[in-house]
């Protein structure tokens, strides 16, 4: 978990997450998404690309990308 909030502490244009709830529990893992990877997290309103490489099959993660019209 410190290598997240490290990752995010240091404020990329592009992260790459690998395995990174490998070691949480589900309750933390639904905080992750949400704070920082859902449509409203951190990471999307610092306009950070993330790459996201997991097995957590479990919890479907959207990749709602910003769409120009």
């Amino acid at each position: 978990m410190k290598a997240l909030a490290r990752a995010v502490y240091q404020r990329c244009d592009i992260l790459v997450l690998d395995d990174p709830f490998s070691a949480l529990d589900q309750r933390t893992q639904d905080r992750v998404i949400v704070n920082l990877l859902s449509p409203d997290g951190l990471l999307r309103h610092m306009h950070t690309t993330v790459f996201l490489i997991t097995n957590a099959g479990k919890r479907g993660i959207s990749a709602n990308a910003d769409q120009k019209s």
